[in-house]
C-alpha cells in the first residue's frame, strides 16, 4: 500500500513542538517516504495568543524559509512536500485566513482539541471557527476529533460538524494506541458512524513519528483495503481543490 497522502504533520521547523530544525523534519519525510507516503502536508500549529504556539511574524518566517529549503531536498526522493497551518480556536491571524489554507487547496485545517487547551467547550469553539472560517468562502478540516473530551463523551457530535460541511482527519496513532484507549474507542466509533475523510500521521519530530502505515494496516483489516486507502490516500481531496 503507496500513495498516501499525509494532510496534518509538523515536519516544518516553526518553533513549535514539530521538527525542531530542517535536518529533523527531512529525517521525518524520508522515513514517510519510504513507508509509501508520496504528498505531506507541514501544518504548523497555529494557537490562541494566550496558549503554547501562538502565530507570529518570527515563526511565519521561520516557516517559510524552512519550507522553501526543504520542498526541493524532499522532492530529491520523491516526497511531495506542501504548507499549510494547523488553526486553533479563538487564535488570533496575522494576515489573511487565505494564507493559512492547505497548499492547492481552499480548505483549513482546524485543530478540534484535547485538553491542553482550558475550553469550556472546546466543541463549540471550534464550531464558531469553522462557521468562520466557512463564511470567509473556505473549507474545514477537522484534525483529530476523537482526541476531544467532548467528542468522546459523545461522538455522535462529529455528525453535526459534518452536516454542516466539515470534513474530518484523523491520526493514526488514536488506531494503534498511541493517544490512549478512549481516542482509540472513540476514533473506531466514529469509523463505525461512517465518519471519516482522512487519516494522518500528525508526525511531531524523530521521537514522536508518524504511524500511517501501522493505521492504515489496522484499518484495512477491520473494514477492508478499499475503505482504508480511500482514508489515506486523499480520496477527498478532490472536492477541496479550488
Amino acid at each position: 500500500m503507496t500513495g498516501f497522502v499525509d494532510l496534518h504533520t509538523h515536519v516544518i521547523p516553526s518553533n513549535d513542538d514539530g521538527a525542531p530544525s530542517v535536518e529533523a523534519g527531512i529525517e521525518l519525510c524520508r522515513t514517510m517516504a519510504a513507508e509509501g507516503t508520496s504528498v505531506v502536508y507541514g501544518t504548523p500549529h497555529a494557537h490562541p495568543p494566550d496558549s503554547w504556539f501562538p502565530i507570529s511574524e518570527e515563526r511565519i518566517a521561520l516557516v517559510r524559509r524552512s519550507y522553501a529549503e526543504m520542498k526541493p531536498r524532499c522532492a530529491e526522493f520523491g516526497l511531495d512536500l506542501r504548507l499549510g497551518w494547523e488553526l486553533a480556536a479563538t487564535g488570533v491571524l496575522i494576515g489573511d485566513l487565505g494564507d493559512y489554507v492547505l497548499e492547492g487547496t481552499r480548505a483549513i485545517l482546524l485543530e478540534l482539541p484535547g485538553p491542553w487547551f482550558s475550553f469550556e467547550d472546546e466543541v463549540a469553539e471550534t464550531r464558531a471557527q469553522g462557521d468562520a472560517v466557512r463564511a470567509a468562502g473556505f473549507e474545514v478540516v477537522l484534525a483529530h476529533p476523537e482526541r476531544s473530551v467532548g467528542v468522546q463523551r459523545r461522538p455522535e457530535l462529529v455528525l453535526e460538524l459534518v452536516e454542516e460541511g466539515a470534513l474530518v482527519c484523523f491520526n493514526a496513532d488514536s488506531f494503534v494506541g498511541g493517544h490512549g484507549q478512549s481516542c482509540e474507542d472513540c476514533v473506531w466509533r466514529l469509523l463505525e458512524l461512517g465518519v471519516g475523510d482522512f487519516v494522518a500521521s500528525d508526525a511531531h519530530r524523530p521521537e514522536r513519528p508518524g504511524r500511517l502505515r501501522e493505521a492504515v494496516t489496522a484499518i484495512a483489516n477491520r473494514y477492508g483495503e478499499e475503505r482504508a486507502l480511500a482514508l489515506a490516500q486523499g480520496a477527498a481531496l478532490a472536492r477541496l481543490v479550488p
